[in-house]
């Protein structure tokens, strides 16, 4: 009789590193300190307050294997038509698959001469999109994974003074046909007084349930202006922890909306750093966790310095047997007077049901500041139902059109050109108008 061993994921995890780490002997050092420090906490389980309500402990089983050599091939019919709702004519496309960038699929040969693509390993550890990640300062497991095992990150450089016309438009897909971890790593240096439009589509062709590890890191330089709209299209067979951050100079502005549409498990982690006087940040979300979907959001705005101005509005829709998870934390340092921070996450239950934990925060060390934050759960308004009633319209449909009412006010802060027809066309297609 034959028999077949299961080897623990945790013992894969340090035979493949062993095996990474040669690699890419250029950042060797910086991979060691952060699988060490993985090493020593592990996937996040109920016990980590970070991660109660999402403990991935209970998905990542031993069933899982590590994608290091992922394979990054894809037809482009089988592109044409995952992207069949997430079309952008106007923008300048580049294609990752399994987290490796397929040239064949992607616009580079449309990049000019203000915009720059490089691999992480052409950077020395001492260049600033190394050596000042926030990889380096990180204690979550997974932005730690992903600086052990990611091996295919590129740089995206916008020289001083562009004005880049075309949104960039950043196009993910996990595609697995098998329990797999895969790896995706960016990195954005915006120049001073640049302009750019970035959109990321994060999408599956998962035929078994896979994870998707992703990182995404901007740097804002001097008066430079980023807008940034991610969406999130994963199916019921991918799970995915999404770290993306920014740190942002004197003067920078950063604007940001993300889109959760559809995936097994999210867990969108969204750090903005005002790291100097006068920084601008602005953070919108939406998420629609359907029957056994769980999307949580995690956001931090840490102002570290005075005269800095935040605003954040995350709204959901919970369907019935839906899981949804909201902590916002905004910090406001000692040195941070004439702060202006406002906060403010709302939620619908569409059924009995349906599940929300919210935790708005704030943490304020400075005595000179203007702050709010507040949070609200509950149904749909029996009032306004009655109202659309009342002059005609069915239920169906007057509940569509409320629930399309209540998001489409994140339409009004998508400021790239093309991008608010199309996630409004996707809203009303989610709630049948």
């Amino acid at each position: 009789m034959n028999s077949t061993t299961t080897i623990p994921l945790k013992e894969k995890i340090h035979t493949d590193f062993e095996l990474v780490k040669e690699l890419d002997l250029v950042h060797r050092v910086i991979r060691d300190k952060a699988f060490c420090k993985f090493a020593s906490v592990g996937f996040p389980s109920k016990r980590n307050e970070e991660y109660k309500y999402t403990p991935f402990d209970r998905w990542l089983n031993d069933s899982y294997n590590q994608q290091l050599f992922p394979d990054k091939t894809l037809e482009k019919s089988a592109l044409d038509k995952i992207l069949k709702n997430h079309h952008y004519s106007n923008a300048i496309h580049l294609v990752f698959v399994n987290g490796v960038i397929n040239s064949e699929l992607s616009n580079i040969d449309q990049l000019d001469s203000s915009l720059t693509l490089k691999a992480f390993q052409e950077f020395l550890p001492e260049d600033k999109i190394v050596g000042q990640s926030v990889l380096l300062q990180s204690q979550d497991p997974f932005v730690l994974l992903n600086g052990s095992f990611s091996n295919h990150g590129m740089t995206i450089s916008v020289k001083e003074n562009a004005q880049i016309d075309c949104p960039i438009h950043l196009i993910f897909i996990s595609n697995s046909a098998e329990h797999t971890l895969v790896y995706n790593k960016i990195a954005i240096q915006v120049g001073k007084f640049a302009k750019v439009d970035f959109i990321e589509t994060q999408l599956s062709l998962n035929t078994k349930e896979s994870f998707v590890n992703h990182f995404v890191e901007f740097f804002l330089e001097e008066n430079a202006l980023a807008n940034h709209l991610l969406v999130q299209d994963l199916g019921e067979n991918t799970l995915t922890v999404n770290n993306t951050f920014a740190n942002l100079e004197k003067h920078s502005r950063f604007n940001t909306s993300a889109f959760s549409f559809s995936g097994k498990v999210i867990r969108n982690n969204l750090s903005i750093l005002l790291n100097a006087q006068e920084c601008e940040a602005h953070l919108y979300g939406f998420y629609h966790p359907s029957a056994g979907e769980l999307m949580d959001n995690h956001t931090l705005v840490d102002h570290k310095m005075p005269h800095c101005f935040s605003n954040e509005l995350y709204k959901g829709v919970i369907e019935n047997e839906g899981t949804a998870v909201f902590n916002g934390k905004v910090y406001v340092r000692q040195d941070a007077q004439k702060t202006n921070a406002y906060q403010s996450n709302k939620n619908i239950l569409m059924g009995e049901s349906s599940v929300v934990n919210t935790k708005p925060q704030l943490e304020i060390y400075a005595d000179d500041v203007k702050c709010s934050h507040g949070s609200s759960t509950g149904f749909i308004d029996d009032e306004s139902m009655f109202y659309l009633r009342s002059r005609g319209i069915g239920k169906e449909k007057a509940k569509a059109l409320l629930l399309y009412a209540y998001a489409a006010e994140l339409l009004e802060n998508i400021n790239i050109e093309g991008a608010k027809a199309v996630i409004e066309e996707k809203l009303k297609i989610l709630f049948g108008n």
